[in-house]
Parts: C-alpha cells; structure tokens; sequence
C-alpha cells in the first residue's frame, strides 16, 4: 500500500493490507464515517492544526512494515469470554511494534503508550503510533494501547476506571506473552498525550495506578502535554460535560481529588520526563508546573521541555518546536534514570 499526505482515513481504514487495525487507528467517535472518512492525512493536519501528515504517515508505514513481516500486531487485551461478558471491552486493543532489529537494544524497556481524546476517543493514528515508529529506530519495542472512551450511558455512572483498568489488562497481556514478544514485562515505561497522558501519569500513584494493581512501576513516564488537573480547566459547559462523562452526573468533589494528578506523587512515583507547549490552549501550561512543583517536593526525577509553540495534540512533532524530543527523552533515561 502506498501511504501519502493525500491518503484518507477511508483509504486507511478499508485497505486490505490494514484489515486487522480496522477501526483502531482512531478509536472513539465516528471518524471513519460520513465526511470525515474522506478527509485526507494532511486534511487532518489542516483542521486540527498539529496532527503532523508527515508523522502520521510514518506512524502508518512503520505499521504496514511489521504486518508485511507476518508478526500478529494487534490484539484484544480481554479474552473472548471477557468481552462476551462485557462488549466495551472488545475497545481495549494493542498494537505491538517490536523495535527495528537492527538498532534493538538488549535488555532495554519497552514503551507502553496510551493516545489522547478528551476520553471520548483514542488517537493513536496522529500520536502514538508515530512515536512509536520513531522509538522502534531508536530500538525499543513499543506497545500502543486503545483505551475504553466515553459513551452517552457513562452520564449516569462515569467512564472511571474503565482505561486504567484497560492499561493494567494490557500489561497483564504483554506479561502473559512476553516471551512471544521479546520482552520483560517488570521493565518498562509508560507514556501517554493530552487524556492519555493523564492515564499514564495517573499508573504512577499508588490509590489508581500499577500499585493498586498489584503491578511493578514503570521505570519513567513519558508525558506529551498531559492533562494533570481538570482544575486548570475554565468552568462552563465543557468542563461540566467532561466530568459528568469521566464520574457520573451525581459525582462529587473528592472523586475528582482522586484524579488530580499532583495530589498523589510520593516518593515511590516514577521518573518522569515531561513535553508542554507553552502556547498550548487544551491543556494550559500550568498543568507542567503543578507536576513539577509536586516532583520536585517528592525528590522525583523530573525534566520538564517547556516549548514556545507546539500548540497541543503534536505527538512526535517533527514540524513543531517539539522535534527530536523523543530522542532526548530516552537520552534523559539512559543517562539519568536507568
């Protein structure tokens, strides 16, 4: 399949090639449906502003390469029986990328990766499936994990803690198959953008994350402009309609503590390296620097990029102030945390 700016999400979608991410590279919403199938790669860039076409179509190429190689890359993290049980759960889908074998470095990590949406979508196409390519080349085997997202009936009883429950199903798979995977499911890092990002900070404290589930640390975070506080967000309708979606309509102000990132950092929280945009409107800077004043109380490893524009949902960034993070990130692991 020849992949370009020109490719639509249509093409994407329907090409044999592609059948088993079928629907998964966007998850959430209805992109690939009415007019929004027809809209191109860089029709995407044009209207979201940061969804990089360049990105996306090397997030898509590196994909297409490991499905040509014949290795099984997209899985269903709950048994067919789970999902019988519970049909949400058949959303929960991971993409395995295994680190290009000419630059695979032994015994490094794996990256577990959790994209953006507001919780009412996964993005992986324009976010982690980019980063992912780009960790592949740099040797390390990523894994990309769609989350359950909102849906009208969580009005009533709220999405939480369906994604976290997701992400610690998705590290159970990966340690349920390591050996197929070529990896070590103890070694580890999480990252995740804007929602996903606050998923994967949210797997760092111990009342909501791996410890409450019985499941080792990751070594580092990677945080693309992660939402930390629902707090940093203007009241009025948006705000309102999240939080009812994410806790139920009858929600009180201590389930929202129990979200609010800096409120739980200890000292057992793990490293962290952090990307924000200064310019960023979603997910306002303030957000970095109540992560960083909450790490750096705990004597938490943390290195904040605080770029000058990048805006927000850039994922590898490459056209953005935000390029070559991804390599200076796993420069700050290999030098400072490992």
């Amino acid at each position: 399949m020849i992949v370009t700016k020109d490719t639509t999400l249509r093409e994407l979608n329907e090409a044999p090639e592609l059948t088993a991410a079928k629907d998964a590279l966007i998850s959430g919403g209805n992109y690939f449906e009415g007019e929004t199938a027809d809209w191109s790669l860089q029709d995407l860039n044009e209207k979201f502003g940061t969804w990089g076409a360049s990105d996306m179509v090397y997030g898509v190429l590196r994909l297409l390469r490991v499905l040509a190689s014949g290795e099984p890359t997209v899985y269903s993290v709950y048994s067919p029986e789970e999902i019988a049980t519970e049909p949400r759960k058949a959303q929960a889908k991971l993409f395995y990328l295994p680190a290009e074998k000419v630059v695979r470095r032994e015994g490094a990590p794996f990256v577990l990766l959790t994209s953006g949406g507001a919780y009412g979508a996964v993005c992986t196409l324009p976010e982690s499936l980019p980063v992912a390519a780009k960790l592949n080349e740099l040797g390390y085997t990523c894994f990309c994990l769609n989350y359950r997202t909102a849906v009208p009936e969580d009005a009533a009883n709220g999405l939480f803690p369906m994604p976290a429950d997701d992400f610690a199903a998705a590290w159970r798979f990966i340690k349920a198959h390591e050996t197929d995977f070529g990896v070590c499911a103890e070694h580890y890092l999480a990252g995740g953008f804007s929602a996903g990002g606050h998923l994967a900070a949210m797997w760092g404290t111990e009342h909501k994350g791996a410890r409450h589930y019985g499941i080792p640390q990751p070594k580092m975070l990677l945080l693309d402009y992660p939402m930390i506080s629902m707090d940093t967000v203007e009241e009025g309708p948006i705000r309102t309609f999240m939080l009812n979606m994410m806790f139920g309509a009858e929600h009180n102000r201590v389930e929202e503590e129990d979200y609010l990132v800096h409120y739980h950092i200890d000292r057992k929280y793990p490293a962290v390296y952090h990307v924000q945009a200064a310019d960023d409107t979603t997910v306002l800077p303030v957000n970095a620097s109540l992560l960083k004043a909450a790490a750096e109380q705990m004597e938490v490893p943390y290195r904040l990029e605080l770029l000058e524009h990048a805006g927000h949902g850039f994922g590898l960034g490459s056209d953005t102030d935000a390029a070559g993070w991804v390599e200076r990130a796993m420069a700050f692991y290999e030098g400072e945390v490992r």
